[in-house]
């Protein structure tokens, strides 16, 4: 009697932990490392196609960053060691100007 309690036991939670097994495998095949509107952010993305023109502007620049260019760029030199990342196999990381465009702004 005791082993087909058990026996019924080990199906129950075999069953169960499989269930649970399959739900954590549909929930990781929904999560993203790169979300897709970003997937083409080299290309389209603001600081790629925007910010090369507003260097060509210092006026323009400046409304945009609050700062000269020079000035930006001796931030940028000051904490860029701190700021940047390492490049990985799985992905780029944002360029240490790019991250302080993005603090700036």
């Amino acid at each position: 009697m005791t082993s087909f309690n058990s026996n019924r036991v080990r199906k129950i939670l075999l069953s169960e932990s499989s269930a649970s097994i399959e739900a954590k495998v549909e929930m990781f095949k929904e999560r993203l490392w790169v979300h897709e509107l970003n997937t083409n952010r080299e290309k389209e993305g603001e600081y790629h196609t925007f910010f090369s023109k507003l260097k060509k502007h210092p006026d323009k620049f400046f409304e945009y960053c609050r700062m000269d260019e020079e000035t930006f760029n001796i931030v940028l030199d000051a904490i860029k060691d701190t700021i940047q990342k390492s490049e990985t196999n799985f992905r780029k990381p944002i360029s240490s100007e790019e991250r302080l465009l993005v603090t700036l702004r």
